[in-house]
């Protein structure tokens, strides 16, 4: 035994740490986090929930560095709960949660009276481990399929986008660009055989869609800095999230902008600048980003219920 104190774990830092390694790569990990067949999908847990924001990202993250196929995941105790028990040797992946504790703020008067005041809340960030379902010693089967249909022709899929974005109500003008115009608010997009695929033009699509999200008559989030800036490089992380996440539920791979955008690189740059200097930064921004896409999504099936 030793006497000195047992170093506490940053769980922010360290989940940064691994964002920071994959875009000094130059590899965004929310891009290539496909399976065998390249259509990209959420990440589930064992009771079929999807993984939300910086848990979605990071299964991505992990899926995509260990060569994983399946999208679902299970704790140890879940695995063998259904009689399918975790392969002797394997490593697991850590995700997080937060845990609220309640405490009574008090003080001491001038006698040494202890003074009760309000109770206060604070969320603790913990982590537990998780493995997937390729991990495990049996291949899953039944409810334990892809949502995305593997076998779609790309016409269909095209189809499907089509009809989703469609139904939200965003207004989209044709542009010699892609971008989100605030002032007008509505949308300006290249025409759709002027993109090198059609996954890339969804994608591009979704990212100026979750910048639409952020209106003062939605989600109120948009800052309008100029490029270069903390705020500005934020915006654009939401937007690139915004539309992995959106386009994973749907069904879309997720196209890299890099080959439509000049300054693909100057971003990354901006982000790992914003990165370095914040720990909480990522998280911030995978939330806003789950944020937007579920306001996209409850929109299209609001919609959905009026065709009904």
């Amino acid at each position: 035994m030793t006497n000195r104190a047992k170093k506490k774990r940053d769980i922010y830092q360290d989940v940064t740490n691994d964002i920071i390694a994959c875009l000094e790569k130059g590899n965004k990990p929310w891009i290539k986090p496909w399976n065998n067949n390249q259509i990209l999908d959420r990440e589930y847990r064992h009771n079929l929930e999807p993984y939300k924001g910086i848990n979605q990202l990071l299964l991505w993250m992990y899926s995509s560095a260990k060569g994983f196929n399946s999208n679902y995941w299970f704790s140890y105790k879940q695995a063998e709960a259904m009689g399918n028990p975790v392969k002797r040797g394997e490593k697991g992946s850590q995700v997080i949660f937060y845990k609220k504790l309640s405490f009574e703020d008090k003080t001491e008067d001038e006698n040494g009276n202890i003074l009760i005041g309000d109770t206060k809340e604070v969320h603790m960030v913990k982590t537990y481990c998780v493995f997937n379902g390729d991990q495990l010693q049996n291949e899953l089967k039944d409810k334990y399929i892809s949502k995305n249909d593997d076998h779609l022709i790309e016409e269909k899929r095209i189809k499907i986008a089509e009809d989703f974005y469609n139904s939200i109500g965003a207004k989209i003008k044709a542009d010699n660009k892609a971008a989100y115009y605030p002032l007008s608010d509505d949308i300006g997009m290249p025409p759709f055989e002027a993109f090198k695929t059609p996954e890339y033009y969804y994608s591009v699509l979704a990212h100026e869609i979750t910048h639409w999200t952020g209106h003062k008559s939605r989600l109120n989030r948009k800052k309008f800095s100029s490029k270069g800036s903390k705020d500005y490089a934020y915006e654009e992380l939401i937007a690139e999230l915004g539309s992995a996440f959106l386009n994973a539920t749907i069904g879309i791979k997720n196209g890299d902008k890099k080959d439509m955008i000049d300054n693909h690189a100057s971003y990354i740059q901006s982000w790992l600048k914003a990165l370095k200097d914040d720990k909480k930064f990522i998280f911030r921004a995978a939330k806003e980003a789950e944020k937007a896409s579920q306001f996209v999504l409850n929109l299209n099936a609001t919609q959905l219920k009026k065709a009904a």
